[in-house]
């Protein structure tokens, strides 16, 4: 017996392709979910690991920037962001002891009896001692903004106070003791 013949089979292909189109959509809305969901994963990380640490940095700044030299930031990782952290304790440790010994070097010159005064490069006074201040019968606040001409004779600017002034604006040290008469009449060395 032959076992030959002929098995006719008839598929309509419109409804595989179909099928087919449906799985490949089904397919792509999945692996697009699937990126979606792992671009939130990051996001979060990336949230924890850096832009909350950044936050902390700019916090730091600022609490540095109204004058706490205190309180340290405190991020204990070793990357990037963790040097900038420990760099940035250093400055601000570096600033409180800097910070410190301006408040000594102030208390030294207002304790001192000899009369200290400060100018800028315009020849404004910045500040003076009470030593100074009293030479004159004034207050420190007094000379803030004004000159020596406001003070002295202006022979002892010509001669004494601009040129070792401007010496010392050029940055030579200068040194000089003299007998100075204030305004008063009293004389100072």
């Amino acid at each position: 017996p032959e076992d030959r013949g002929v098995l006719w089979i008839q598929r309509d292909l419109v409804s595989i392709r179909s099928e087919a189109t449906q799985l490949v959509r089904r397919q792509a809305l999945y692996f697009l979910l699937g990126i979606i969901v792992l671009a939130c994963i990051l996001g979060v990380l990336f949230h924890f690991l850096v832009t909350r640490r950044v936050e902390t940095l700019i916090e730091a700044t600022r609490r540095l920037a109204e004058g706490d030299l205190e309180t340290p930031v405190r991020m204990g990782a070793k990357d990037e962001l963790g040097l900038l952290a420990s760099s940035f304790n250093q400055m601000m440790d570096r600033s409180r002891e800097a910070l410190n010994a301006l408040y000594q070097l102030q208390e030294i010159v207002a304790c001192s009896s000899d009369m200290i005064g400060l100018l800028d490069r315009n020849f404004n006074y910045l500040t003076v001692n009470e030593a100074y201040a009293k030479a004159f019968g004034k207050v420190p606040g007094d000379f803030v903004g004004r000159t020596p001409s406001d003070f002295f004779k202006e022979e002892e600017i010509d001669n004494t106070i601009q040129s070792n002034a401007e010496r010392c604006m050029r940055g030579e040290k200068v040194r000089y003791q003299r007998w100075m008469v204030s305004p008063d009449g009293h004389r100072y060395y």
